[in-house]
């Protein structure tokens, strides 16, 4: 099956858009903080919130690039949605699509990919805010000597939140096309 390619819903767009943005942020806040921080920082921290390794602050100018990696595949992947679907569709693990995609009217199958990719870049986004959270938690650390509790608030939230939100999202959209086959 062949599915044409088609723009991203204006949802899906403005996903895009704040993805760019959180990335730009990823990189820019430190760019700015940098010149604030001490030659040496902290450079881990306990269980406790406590330092117990230092370096140079240069270190810390690679999270930033961490940070921005899982958020930039998912923007590359997003490209190259129909590509991967129509050449690779085993990298795409989405079931419920696959089960119901060729029921749906050819004219209509591109709107749902691009539905389906509305949660990825949700995803994507709330990973970006959760990094962005973190990095400044570190970077205030460095001035501080500790970690804040936000930190490991952020910490829970960016391992558990984009995985709750993300299903509860996919499920919708399965249930939305559903519908539309009459089921």
């Amino acid at each position: 099956m062949n599915i044409s390619p088609s723009p991203l819903t204006d949802t899906g767009k403005a996903l895009l858009r704040l993805n760019l943005i959180a990335i730009a942020l990823l990189w820019l806040y430190p760019l700015l903080t940098y010149s604030q921080l001490p030659e040496t920082v902290p450079t881990h921290f306990g269980a406790g919130g406590e330092p117990d390794r230092f370096g140079s602050r240069e270190e810390l100018l690679i999270l930033p690039a961490v940070f921005s990696i899982a958020p930039a595949i998912i923007l590359i992947i997003t490209k190259l949605r129909f590509t991967l679907i129509n050449r690779y569709p085993q990298f795409i693990n989405l079931p419920a699509f696959y089960m119901n995609i060729g029921k749906i009217r050819e004219e209509r199958r591109s709107y749902w990919v691009n539905r389906y990719f509305e949660p990825v870049l949700l995803l994507s986004l709330i990973l970006s805010a959760g990094f962005l959270g973190m990095e400044y938690a570190i970077f205030h650390a460095t001035l501080s000597g500790e970690l804040p509790l936000l930190f490991y608030i952020i910490l829970i939230f960016v391992i558990a939140a984009p995985l709750f939100i993300f299903f509860l999202y996919l499920s919708m959209i399965s249930a939305q096309m559903s519908r539309e086959i009459g089921e």
